[in-house]
Order: C-alpha cells, then structure tokens, then sequence
C-alpha cells in the first residue's frame, strides 16, 4: 500500500511538474527572444561607446603629449632666458640706475590748462 502511496504521489508531482513545463517553457523561450532582440538592438549603442572611448583615449593621450612638450619647451625657453639674463644683469642695474637718476633730475612738465575746483 505505501508503495501504491509513494508512486501516486511521485505520479502528481510528475504531473505537476509537466504542466509547469508546459506553463514555463513558452516563457522561458519569450524571455530569451527578448534578450536577443534587446542585444541586437542595444548593439549599435554599446559600439559608439566603445568607438567614443577609444577616440576620447587617444584624444587625452595626444593631450597629454602636447601638454608635456610644450611644457618641456616653456622650461628650456625660461632656462635659456635666465642663461642669457644673468650675465646681462650687472648692466640692467646700471642701466636702471642712469635712468632713475635722470628721472629725478628733469622738470615735471606744468599742466597746459587747470581747471578750478568746483565749490
């Protein structure tokens, strides 16, 4: 008798089971046609993105060339320049001086027309 027990009830289960395979499998199968409709179209999109990534990689590394050469140009431009300054300093401050001095020693120039303040 347990047996006769033991088999219906595996008989139900089974039973059960093909029906929600025969419930699930059309599901199963919509969701997958879903997916690889989704991919397909989502394909396009996800290229440009890598294309704009790649593209927005090289423009930064081009970047970042340009922005360290110019940098490296700027720097041997001010070493050069205080290469040539220094020497030329001595002479700078001479200059400076004369002209400091005869800026002292010339006359203001007096104003053409000076108007009256207003009261």
């Amino acid at each position: 008798m347990i047996e006769f027990l033991v088999f219906c009830l595996l008989a139900i289960v089974g039973v059960i089971l093909a029906v929600a395979g025969i419930i699930l499998l059309p599901l199963v199968l919509l969701g997958l046609l879903f997916k690889a409709l989704l991919f397909v179209v989502m394909l396009p999109f996800r290229l440009l993105g890598v294309a704009v990534g790649v593209i927005g990689s090289v423009l930064v590394g081009v970047g970042h060339v340009l922005f360290y050469l110019f940098a490296g140009l700027f720097g041997l431009l001010v070493f050069v320049g205080a290469l040539v300054a220094v020497p030329l300093l001595p002479i700078l401050l001479i200059g400076l001086a004369i002209w400091a001095v005869a800026r002292l020693v010339r006359p203001r120039p007096r104003p053409v027309y000076a108007p009256a303040p207003h009261r």
